[in-house]
């Protein structure tokens, strides 16, 4: 920030991470060294589903209510999951939808379900839905799975 070229570290201020000298870098926090990391592929069985986590579309109604529920302020809800304020304010307003690491830790310490799994259906159940769909005449369209292509078979 002042300007100056040596003995650099790297620094995270508001969430931007910065190299810095040591005098600026007290404005920030110090970032750790990257650790080596190493990528895996899993081997997943086919023919299970595969399960997709989703934030709750309700999340900022979700975190405000169970924060008001035990008595904190934005403030003091962030310090107690060591967070800003602003980060907690742009989630409750809705202008920000938490991270899958914040939305954790909201749910841990507020008790609530922010985090929605679905199970992707399996290639094979696919498979059965179109022929099931395929059986129907125009006239028994199915409302469970009711397609765009089936409006086009209705309409005809």
């Amino acid at each position: 920030m002042c300007g100056a070229q040596t003995n650099l570290n790297k620094y995270r201020v508001e969430g931007v991470q910065m190299s810095l000298c040591s005098k600026c870098g007290q404005h920030g926090i110090r970032e750790k060294e990257p650790k080596r990391t190493f990528s895996f592929k899993s081997h997943t069985n086919k023919n299970q589903p595969e399960v997709i986590e989703m934030i709750n579309e309700n999340y900022s109604n979700l975190v405000k209510n169970a924060r008001e529920k035990k008595g904190l302020k934005q403030k003091e809800l962030a310090k107690k999951i060591l967070e800003r304020e602003s980060l907690i304010h742009n989630v409750e307003s809705g202008h920000m939808k938490p991270s899958m690491k914040l939305a954790t830790k909201l749910e841990k310490f507020l008790d609530i379900n922010l985090i929605i799994k679905y199970k992707e259906e399996t290639k094979k159940s696919k498979e059965e839905l179109n022929i099931q769909r395929s059986n129907h005449n125009n006239d028994e369209i199915s409302d469970e799975k009711f397609t765009i292509g089936d409006m086009i078979k209705k309409r005809k």
